[in-house]
């Protein structure tokens, strides 16, 4: 075997041999590569050359039609950590799943076991963002012309969108939560979804309409490496059970906790409208509305919201000092993090404050 003017030159024996090799479906190519003392891609180049037909890989690729239900766990998995790959030298597509359970990454091969696969595979990875390694198993078929097809739906010009046609079922959202989907569970007050990979533009097109009953919003999560901006779907608090019960109990008991939801949201929102001449009467004799909060046994900012209404409400002393301090640090041109840090504040009243100091023409 030579390479001459960029090109393989086989004699009669290595042909014949070759060509053996490739109808015999015990040999993969990278056995047959070692035989020959060359690389993969030397004999993918000879092959072609020599337009030599590789049986074992015909086999591999026979296509193999998905269930409705693979469909589904498919849709679902690649709405999150799922997803369809084609090698650069290759004609048809894998699908391959990561996850740091191995537990979920068992119960996706699961659904996927008629197809030939690699089985898990287990590694290790660095991430400069946090200076920690971390583990992952991944999951991974082999090529066959059924992903292929589902390739260039959720695919264009390599980047994964939202196909049109998509469908959110029970199952498919189940697989979707299980990936990508994120539970506040130190308040229970809060579901979201990390579809950061998403134009805003797919998400309302494609999922929002399909979620109207869950009252979803975008809401930003973030700046991707060119600078947009990226969004998340969320469910307010008043619907998480009622998805949660929608897509139905954890089938994965590394992922349990994101069903551990708090009793309170379960409840209906309370109206106290019938509450709110007494405690606008209290406060006016003087009671704060921390003690009326706690004599009725809600949160004060219910208390605060009928009193603003009412326009008697009058920030207390130290409300209006912190108030003063955060419009004197902004007009002296210091940054948000370092007002944060220098009052200790957190993010969502600092900015409350920063939006009256823009609405007050960045004045105190």
């Amino acid at each position: 075997m030579e390479f001459i003017k960029n090109k393989w030159i086989l004699n009669d024996n290595e042909l014949s041999k070759l060509r053996n090799m490739l109808a015999d479906v015990q040999f993969s190519l990278s056995e047959i590569a070692k035989e020959f003392g060359v690389s993969v891609d030397t004999i993918v180049r000879i092959k072609k050359e020599y337009k030599l037909e590789y049986k074992r890989k015909e086999m591999r690729c026979e296509r193999i039609d998905l269930t409705d239900i693979q469909k589904e766990v498919l849709n679902g998995c690649l709405l999150g950590d799922g997803c369809l790959n084609i090698h650069k030298n290759g004609k048809n597509a894998i699908f391959s799943y990561t996850s740091k359970s191995k537990e979920m990454v068992e119960y996706v091969a699961g659904y996927f076991s008629n197809i030939p696969n690699n089985g898990i595979s287990y590694s290790e990875y660095y991430d400069k963002r946090t200076n920690n390694l971390y583990s992952r198993y991944t999951f991974k078929t082999h090529v066959n012309s059924v992903f292929t097809e589902i390739y260039h739906k959720w695919y264009v010009n390599k980047i994964k969108i939202i196909p049109p046609d998509l469908i959110l079922t029970p199952r498919v959202c189940l697989f979707w939560y299980l990936g990508d989907g994120c539970l506040n569970n130190k308040t229970g007050y809060s579901l979201f979804f990390a579809t950061n990979c998403f134009s805003k533009t797919n998400l309302e097109k494609q999922i929002i309409p399909q979620m109207k009953k869950f009252e979803v919003s975008l809401i930003k999560g973030g700046k991707s490496k060119k600078g947009e901006t990226q969004y998340r779907i969320y469910i307010p608090r008043r619907h998480i059970k009622s998805f949660l019960d929608y897509i139905g109990d954890c089938p994965v008991n590394f992922y349990s906790y994101k069903w551990n939801i708090r009793d309170c949201v379960c409840k209906e929102p309370r109206n106290y409208k019938k509450y709110e001449d007494e405690f606008i009467i209290a406060y006016k004799n003087g009671e704060s509305c921390y003690s009326i909060a706690k004599r009725y046994d809600i949160e004060i900012n219910v208390v605060k919201h009928y009193i603003k209404m009412a326009g008697i409400y009058k920030p207390l002393k130290k409300e209006n000092h912190l108030k003063n301090k955060v419009f004197e640090l902004l007009n002296a041109g210091f940054s948000d993090k370092e007002i944060k840090e220098t009052l200790k504040m957190g993010k969502t009243l600092f900015y409350y404050y920063k939006k009256r100091w823009l609405e007050n023409g960045k004045k105190i």
